[in-house]
């Protein structure tokens, strides 16, 4: 497996213009309820959102790290514990695709996973990945989420209370 490289997303994105007059018919086809300015609305949020993310890549997998995960309202309202706590969220998925272009599924690799919160977060940060009850799963391709708990404002690593020591 190779080394993570990090995406620089500035150089990535199409101009916001270019991105809404691509996407909004695009999105209204899907969804005929809403109406223009709610998916120009929604695509801008998801825009600068991504805009916002560390990416990393290697031949495996894309990883997404988003350091200010409790401020996010992103595909629902992330729950943080407490307002004293930050968290993080590194959410990954295959790089390889079928024909149809989906995402294939990934064989779990306990070292592979290690090494991708090792080199995209740090090696002292510790995650934890959620099995959610049906009424809060987000579930739109075969993607892999991991949560950090971090102290809020240093952003720095908190220990877990649980596992071995």
């Amino acid at each position: 497996m190779k080394d993570y490289v990090k995406i620089d997303w500035e150089g990535s994105f199409p101009p916001m213009k270019e991105y809404l007059s691509r996407l909004i018919p695009e999105m209204m086809k899907k969804d005929k309820r809403l109406t223009r300015d709610q998916v120009k609305k929604k695509l801008s949020e998801t825009y600068h959102w991504h805009k916002s993310l560390d990416c990393w890549v290697n031949d495996k997998y894309q990883v997404e790290v988003d350091w200010f995960a409790e401020t996010r309202t992103h595909a629902g309202k992330v729950v943080s514990p407490s307002d004293e706590i930050g968290l993080v969220h590194l959410t990954f998925k295959s790089t390889a695709r079928d024909e149809n272009g989906h995402t294939l599924k990934i064989d779990l690799n306990y070292p592979e996973i290690q090494h991708m919160k090792s080199c995209c977060v740090g090696d002292e940060y510790e995650a934890v990945s959620i099995f959610p009850a049906k009424s809060r799963e987000v579930d739109t391709c075969n993607q892999y989420h991991l949560w950090f708990i971090v102290e809020k404002e240093s952003r720095k690593p908190v220990r877990i209370p649980i596992g071995w020591e």
